[in-house]
């Protein structure tokens, strides 16, 4: 494999950090994600969206710009990236930060319990002011965080650490987001709901911060010759290894997002609009407690094949998967139920794959040297590929809200999100085959044997799947 990566720096390594106190910050680490996760289902999740949608009525156009706000605020990360390599230290900017962004939500409680006499668009408009001043403050705390972790986390166990921890965020995830969407279930016309639960994730993604307090970092040695702002932004992009990647991650994600940020709607609107129809309750359910249940089994094991492996099969692997996912979408309707379930499952079960992956290439993946810039450039592609994504996903889903009744053939049944839907299978088949297959990450061995050892240990977790895991792995040459 060709890599290019910068001779490392002055900026101390994993070593650096003695066996001991490594040991018991990752624990604060996995335990944070346990009020992390939740506060992050919460203020983009089924709670949100019903509160824009159900509550505050937002158009398809203003829920599509407001969805776009928390990405268009990425930005900020090169300024985070620029201060951390410039100070050398992250973790007092990370807190206090990250706390004000975790903070903000107050706002949008303060907005939905006590301005009900306002007129929609002005709410609409100071939500979306504040998704946007929270994401801020987020990217320029959380810029260096992935270097930090970097250091800390040693690069041995790094796939299958981040994918237990994923697995506990998901499981707090769970039990958080069902217990909301059940209150809101029951009481989710009244204002004051909706701001106790957002005042409620507000504490709840506070307290992960606060776990950061007790973990240690140790300050990065100040370069001869301090960063300027356009090293920031330009060293990421001589590196072969990151632009493959980034350059792929921004065209498949333009297509994830077409789904994701109109599923929900699909889902909540009437079967006489051509939707689903289901309740908050029900679309809980399906788009988050089925998946994130089954992600939290998956997670550590494609973490695993990771470690074991190297990104690039496992990348390949699930990203070809992720290309069908559309597909059970664009063609569900209320008589086929059992397909949009099973669509939800098969989500969760492959899209631990490339979400590991993600999350490994920013921590392990990039140079060490300057990683906090690496990390900015990619969360700023990838920022700009969703909120291009969602605004796009907007326009089209009003383009065939008006010219729908024009396509000849069309099945009664068929929904304007479902043409959405299909572009999105388009354009992940597209990235894979022109764009995915070129990309330069580490991990030689033939995908086949990936995917069945990846099959293996999934049927390994099960309750009586040993059997089937040895008849998988006997399948074809090591």
């Amino acid at each position: 494999m060709e890599h290019e990566e910068p001779p490392r720096g002055p900026h101390p390594v994993e070593e650096d950090y003695t066996p001991p106190p490594v040991r018991r910050a990752l624990w604060y680490v996995i335990g944070a994600w346990a009020f992390g996760a939740p506060f992050f289902s919460v203020v983009s999740g089924a709670a949100f969206t019903a509160f824009l949608i159900r509550y505050l009525k937002a158009s398809d156009f203003a829920y599509g710009l407001i969805m776009a706000a928390s990405p268009a605020a990425m930005v900020f990360l090169f300024l985070g990236s620029y201060a951390a390599e410039r100070s050398g230290r992250i973790k007092r900017s990370f807190l206090i930060f990250s706390a004000i962004q975790r903070l903000s939500w107050l706002g949008v409680a303060a907005i939905a319990a006590w301005t009900p006499n306002l007129p929609a668009g002005v709410r609409l408009a100071l939500v979306g002011a504040i998704v946007f001043l929270s994401q801020a403050a987020a990217n320029y705390g959380g810029a260096g965080w992935s270097a930090w972790m970097s250091a800390l986390v040693p690069k041995t166990i790094a796939g299958r650490y981040f994918g237990v921890r994923a697995r506990v965020g998901m499981a707090s995830m769970v039990v958080v987001s069902t217990s909301v969407v059940y209150l809101l279930q029951r009481l989710g016309s009244q204002g004051w709901v909706y701001g106790l639960v957002f005042a409620v994730a507000a504490v709840l993604g506070t307290l992960d911060i606060l776990l950061f307090v007790p973990v240690p970092e140790i300050p990065r040695a100040a370069e001869g010759k301090p960063p300027t702002l356009t090293d920031i932004l330009v060293t990421p992009w001589r590196n072969r290894v990151f632009r493959s990647f980034a350059t792929y991650t921004a065209a498949v994600w333009f297509g994830y997002v077409l789904v994701g940020s109109f599923v929900w709607r699909f889902c909540f609107d009437p079967v006489r609009a051509h939707g689903l129809g289901l309740s908050v309750l029900q679309a809980h359910l399906l788009l988050v407690i089925l998946p994130v249940a089954i992600m939290a089994w998956a997670s550590p094991v494609w973490g695993h094949a990771i470690d074991r492996f190297g990104p690039k099969p496992v990348l390949v692997i699930s990203s070809l998967a992720a290309v069908f996912v559309p597909l059970g979408w664009s063609v569900a309707h209320p008589g086929v139920m059992w397909l949009v379930w099973a669509t939800s499952a098969f989500s969760g079960l492959t899209w631990p794959g490339a979400e590991q992956v993600n999350f490994y290439m920013i921590v392990k993946g990039f140079p060490d040297e300057r990683r906090t810039a690496f990390t900015a450039a990619f969360q700023c592609v990838l920022g700009l590929a969703v909120t291009l994504g969602t605004v796009v996903g907007g326009v089209l889903a009003a383009f065939w809200q008006a010219h729908l009744h024009q396509v000849p053939f069309a099945p009664p049944w068929l929904s304007h999100y479902q043409p959405v839907f299909f572009t999105s299978t388009l354009l992940r088949l597209g990235a894979f085959i022109y764009l995915l297959l070129r990309v330069h990450l580490g991990g030689t061995t033939p995908y086949g044997t990936v995917a069945r050892e990846i099959a293996a240990d999934l049927s390994n977790s099960l309750p009586g799947g040993k059997s089937a895991a040895r008849r998988l792995r006997r399948r074809g040459p090591r």
